[in-house]
């Protein structure tokens, strides 16, 4: 990243306004966003307005499905650029799902 700055790589801790009124703030476990935004926004106060352009979620498995589908849509809809995809379970070694806009997980609803 640093040698040929495409952009900052943020950790969990740094919170994304995906909508307001009411507002909707969310932290991914892992958020990058390209040098050019970074810079033409400048130094943000608070949270930062909009998604990331690529989220990393980190899946437990406790996690159902159906949660994982509605963080993906969620980071979708605000502007994210492809979270998710080829996601892996816990435990697992070979992708179990591929979370994208059109995706439709139709096994049951644990990641075992």
């Amino acid at each position: 990243m640093r040698a040929r700055r495409l952009g900052f790589v943020y950790a969990a801790e740094t919170g994304y306004v995906l909508a307001q009124h009411p507002d909707t703030v969310r932290a991914p476990d892992v958020a990058f966003l390209r040098r050019e935004r970074v810079e033409s926004a400048g130094e943000a106060n608070g949270y930062w307005k909009g998604a990331p352009d690529l989220v990393v979620e980190v899946v437990s498995s406790g996690d159902t499905r159906s949660e994982v589908e509605g963080k993906v849509a969620e980071w979708l809809a605000a502007g994210a650029h492809g979270p998710c995809r080829g996601c892996r379970a816990p435990g697992r070694r070979r992708s179990r799902a591929g979370l994208t806009a059109d995706s439709r997980v139709r096994r049951d609803d644990r990641w075992r």
